[in-house]
């Protein structure tokens, strides 16, 4: 997934680059479409990275009851 991440970024990167030289030299549309392209690409990056990693499990501080699992108890 990482690379797909990469992948996508990178392609991303280059529409919006191309996207100016196009505009200048042949016209708005092909720079729209151009613009366009570069958001489905970083659509699909931040997908990529929102399903490839996991969000850890953080103790909640406000929580005055954090469950007990006997980990935190004093070994003998």
């Amino acid at each position: 997934m990482k690379i797909l991440r990469v992948l996508c970024c990178i392609l991303s990167c280059l529409c919006v680059a191309s996207a100016i030289l196009v505009g200048v030299f042949c016209g708005f549309t092909y720079c729209l479409l151009l613009i366009a392209a570069a958001c489905v690409f970083a659509i699909v990056m931040f997908l990529a990275k929102n399903r490839s990693e996991e969000q850890p499990k953080k103790p909640d501080f406000m929580d005055p009851d954090p469950p007990k699992d006997g980990s935190d108890e004093p070994k003998a």
